[in-house]
């Protein structure tokens, strides 16, 4: 998160998004264990009363698979997600070597930062800053 080698070192910066993922992911665990609270938030529903009850789930289920182009069971459902993903992966398998920001440097897999486009003419100045 510093880039400095040793952990002695005093960080004179750090990288921002490594930083927000690491405090995210702290007030997760917080949050979970009730070391930190967000005030005001009992004013909200539970969202455990907002689920759809399971009797309306299993009557809809076939009614909503059709519609959306999805197998309703298990064993089904389960083998067309993994054939889904399979061909996924195999498609980026096939493509990463024409993305110009991807590389693989020391067996490891790296995306660089894609260049800033530049400001369309005629757009606010709020949009620049």
């Amino acid at each position: 998160m510093t880039g400095e080698v040793k952990r002695d070192a005093v960080p004179t910066r750090i990288n921002r998004r490594q930083f927000e993922a690491c405090v995210c992911l702290q007030m997760v665990r917080e949050l979970k264990s009730g070391d930190l609270c967000v005030i005001g938030s009992d004013a909200y529903s539970d969202h455990r009363n907002e689920l759809v009850p399971m009797e309306e789930c299993e009557r809809t289920r076939a009614d909503y698979g059709e519609k959306v182009g999805l197998p309703v069971e298990s064993a089904t459902f389960i083998k067309h997600i993994r054939t889904l993903l399979t061909e996924a992966a195999q498609k980026a398998d096939k493509s990463y070597q024409d993305n110009p920001y991807f590389k693989i440097v020391d067996g490891r897999p790296k995306l660089g930062r894609q260049e800033k486009k530049e400001t369309p003419p005629g757009s606010s100045s709020w949009m620049t800053h």
